[in-house]
């Protein structure tokens, strides 16, 4: 009892070491930009343990379910007749003689070796077995199989959709990608070599049809040079010269389909010009109405100035 209570202390300690090793792995490949992929993959079967388990479970079921009734239908059809030949029932039974046995074959018919199992179903015991290894390869090995990979690739898609360092790294590679893009397109349309374009080289570059190509890849469709002088317009800051970065930038806020927070701030600056407008108008009211009204004074008091001078 001493020894087996020391056994199972050791064997618990070495556990907790083990379980405080693999955590630290994980750390330390999560902050390691070259293990994205390793670490995606371990976070995603890490995440998808109930899924596999589940999965295991209804294959193993259906596989259990076939066999039996497979090792039913052999052993009192074909195994315990003396009719075939001793060599070909010892075959037979060597895959489906016993409950075990024929799981096991089930699952190879399914995951690997089913041309063997296929065949000596079909040659040893009848040429009907085709049909039922078909089916099965058709129903379970392609079928169920396939929808059970389609769940993990699901779940690994969930997995790396939500973790903040994975989509933190996405974007980065992203914008990095986009940055290196517009600088390679801004250095063919420096032709002068002074860091800046102007509206003139701006265009000339978008006529080529490439690059207008490249553009509308990048959600930016340029069908003309009014619609490229426009894009320049948006661009640039308004000093008539586009710089490297005001064209990363620009581009990549002009890029794809409206956001809602653009939006938002485009209706706060409408509602705020809007208010300055009002406002305005009835400044200007205000002064119009203090004219008219110091005019219609200054009328009157000349009218009885010259009242009082006739009299």
């Amino acid at each position: 009892m001493f020894f087996m209570g020391c056994l199972a202390h050791r064997l618990s300690t070495h556990i907790v070491n083990l379980s405080y090793a693999a955590t630290c792995l994980v750390r330390v490949i999560r902050m390691i930009h070259g293990f994205d992929s390793l670490y995606l993959m371990m976070t995603a079967m890490k995440g998808s343990v109930a899924v596999l388990f589940w999965s295991f479970i209804l294959l193993l079921v259906a596989q259990i379910m076939i066999a039996f009734l497979l090792n039913q239908v052999l052993s009192a059809t074909y195994l315990l007749d003396s009719t075939f030949p001793q060599a070909d029932r010892h075959e037979v039974f060597a895959y489906f003689g016993t409950c075990s046995r024929a799981i096991l074959s089930m699952f190879e018919l399914t995951l690997g070796n089913w041309p063997v199992i296929a065949r000596i179903l079909q040659d040893k015991v009848s040429e009907w077995y085709f049909a039922f290894s078909i089916a099965h390869k058709v129903t379970i090995g392609f079928a169920v199989i396939g929808v059970i990979n389609g769940v993990f690739m699901q779940e690994t898609f969930k997995v790396a959709g939500s973790d903040d360092k994975i989509m933190m790294r996405q974007r980065d590679r992203e914008k990095k990608l986009h940055t290196k893009k517009m600088k390679r397109l801004f250095e063919h349309a420096d032709e002068s070599g002074d860091g800046i374009l102007d509206m003139e080289e701006f265009i000339q570059v978008l006529e080529n049809p490439s690059v207008r190509t490249w553009l509308a890849a990048q959600d930016l469709s340029i069908n003309s040079n009014e619609a490229a002088a426009n894009l320049f317009r948006l661009l640039d800051d308004g000093d008539a010269a586009l710089t490297a970065m005001e064209l990363v930038e620009g581009v990549a806020r002009l890029k794809g389909p409206a956001k809602s927070m653009d939006l938002a701030v485009f209706k706060l600056d409408f509602m705020k010009f809007k208010e300055d407008v009002s406002k305005l108008a009835e400044l200007v009211e205000s002064i119009g109405g203090q004219v008219v009204e110091g005019g219609f004074t200054k009328a009157h008091a000349s009218s009885k100035r010259r009242s009082i001078l006739a009299e």
